[in-house]
């Protein structure tokens, strides 16, 4: 029943006070009342409100443009901008981090190759705080889980993931390109 019986829903639709649990399987049944009596009651539907765990990424490349050996970028003063994920689904997601190599002559977990999450000043809050990984953080080959709690109201359902690159003085030089995956998953 989606509310008390004898509540008294009038019209052709109801909207419960507060939100349904998802992953819930929820039975309604309904009858008639034209003011004098009551009708019989209809067969018993069912319906089931599924868990939508997605992902986009508003902001889905970094470009650190020519940089030589001993030199230091990072997306935290966005110049160039971080990347931007936004939660599109209908409940709390954790979303974890890797990431292909991007040196030649260094591999991934060396301080050469960071990332950390921050808020997004328009949308602070997002994300549990304490539970992300808000320090700069080597790069792991092996999935982590960088963003903890992320929210799915539109007010606020993105979190900003900044990417450092220090240009090692011995690796060779040449365009470097690696991928950056990012894996959502239920919050249970």
């Amino acid at each position: 029943n989606l509310s008390p019986p004898g509540a008294g829903v009038v019209g052709t639709s109801h909207t419960p006070e507060s939100d349904l649990s998802l992953d819930t399987l929820y039975y309604w049944k309904v009858r008639a009342h034209d003011e004098d009596d009551f009708g019989i009651f209809s067969n018993i539907w069912n319906f089931t409100v599924a868990s939508a765990v997605e992902i986009s990424a508003t902001v889905n490349g970094i470009n650190f443009g020519s940089m030589g050996p001993g030199t230091t970028n990072n997306t935290a003063d966005d110049f160039p901008p971080p990347f931007i994920l936004q939660n599109d689904g209908n409940c709390l997601i954790n979303v974890s981090i890797n990431a292909t190599t991007l040196f030649t002559q260094a591999p991934l977990d060396n301080a050469g190759y960071q990332f950390k999450i921050d808020n997004i000043s328009a949308e602070t809050g997002s994300f549990d705080w304490l539970g992300s990984i808000i320090s700069w953080t080597n790069m792991p080959s092996a999935a982590v889980v960088a963003i903890d709690s992320l929210a799915y109201e539109d007010a606020s359902d993105s979190a900003e993931i900044d990417i450092l690159v220090d240009i090692l003085g011995y690796e060779d030089p040449g365009i470097k390109n690696a991928s950056v995956i990012f894996t959502a998953e239920l919050v249970e």
